[in-house]
């Protein structure tokens, strides 16, 4: 998950029984300043533009509604 200032990035499925029975491992990423690579961009900044990468992809098409 990606938002405007941390990513989470996680081995669980969004089930809420999943959080209780079982063990996973996970971590939150927050942009700082000093967390910037060669290119000026955080690891957050990056994972946004691949969802933004394949969200826009031809491959990706709108759900039909039923």
């Amino acid at each position: 998950m990606v938002t405007d200032k941390v990513a989470f990035i996680h081995t669980s499925n969004w089930e809420g029984d999943y959080f209780i029975d079982t063990a996973g491992i996970g971590f939150v990423l927050e942009d700082t300043d000093s967390g910037q690579n060669e290119n000026g961009t955080t690891i957050r900044n990056d994972l946004a533009n691949v969802f933004e990468r394949d969200w826009n992809s031809p491959y990706a098409v709108p759900l039909k509604k039923y």
